[in-house]
């Protein structure tokens, strides 16, 4: 059987990691303590403790998470005796390479650091905090893609589906010109045996004033979100995107539960009248 390392790229950061480790492997706080030394920066304290959104900005996060990775490593070495130099090949998404190269000992844990530092600065330059999406064009001139790249247009249409609803208008007489040019029956997708609802969705959305917070309270834990969506924009599609279906549903009923929950307390607060 060959051994294989792979390690994460940025996005698979969260408060509190490594802070078990550090905690109870003095190996893992020694990889944390080489990398806050390296930096001058008390990483390991924003990894513990937070912020999520300062943990989150570029230039932390990636020397954050190698160091998380190379804190594993260094336990599984030196407190389970895993021989790292046998494994066949170490891998990793993004920045997860500059871990690979760490893990390898092609790369200094201190100069891992300091390089994903640089890069992490680099690249929040270049597209500052809170601007900036990506897309995909496929097949688009440059006009239109400076279009889309500042949001004067963005690609939608329908999913459809037995559900879908039905388009008026201009947009209607586009839809069935499509449909014609692509010799497809629009009806073909009215029948009961579909199993997809259908809707309709811009495939794009510009959320400003976004914000993001978890934690845990006498329910469990809990993700909390706010932005703001432009007219014409619905924060269902944007949940469904987040949460999934099911909790796009439970949001739902819950809103319903609560609502309920207060009639019911309006209802009993009143006072009694005289008949």
């Amino acid at each position: 059987m060959k051994l294989a390392f792979v390690f994460p790229g940025q996005g698979s950061q969260a408060v509190g990691m490594g802070q078990q480790l550090a905690e109870n492997f003095a190996s893992a706080k020694a990889v944390l303590d080489e990398v806050d030394a390296a930096l001058g920066q008390d990483l390991s304290g924003l990894m513990a403790n937070g912020p999520i959104e300062d943990l989150t900005l570029t230039e932390n996060a990636q020397p954050a998470l190698m160091a998380a990775s190379l804190a594993v490593m260094r336990v599984l070495e030196q407190d389970f005796d895993v021989d790292v130099t046998a494994a066949s090949f170490v891998a990793g998404h993004s920045l997860g390479e500059y871990s690979a190269l760490a893990a390898a000992g092609s790369l200094s844990i201190a100069d891992a650091a300091k390089l994903l530092k640089l890069r992490g600065q680099a690249m929040q330059k270049a597209v500052p905090v809170g601007e900036g999406t990506m897309a995909a064009l496929l097949g688009a001139d440059e006009d239109l893609a400076a279009q889309a790249a500042a949001f004067e247009l963005s690609p939608g249409g329908p999913i459809l589906g037995p559900g879908m609803p039905q388009a008026t208008g201009a947009v209607l007489d586009s839809e069935r010109a499509a449909f014609a040019d692509a010799g497809v029956d629009a009806t073909a997708f009215a029948g009961d045996g579909l199993d997809f609802k259908g809707t309709r969705r811009p495939y794009r959305i510009r959320i400003t004033n976004l914000e993001l917070d978890s934690g845990f309270d006498e329910h469990g834990p809990y993700v909390r979100t706010a932005f703001d969506l432009p007219r014409g924009s619905y924060a269902t599609v944007v949940l469904r995107e987040i949460i999934g279906d099911d909790g796009v549903e439970a949001h739902r009923r819950d809103k319903r539960d609560r609502n309920a929950f207060k009639k019911d307390e309006t209802k009993d607060a009143r006072p009694d009248r005289a008949v």
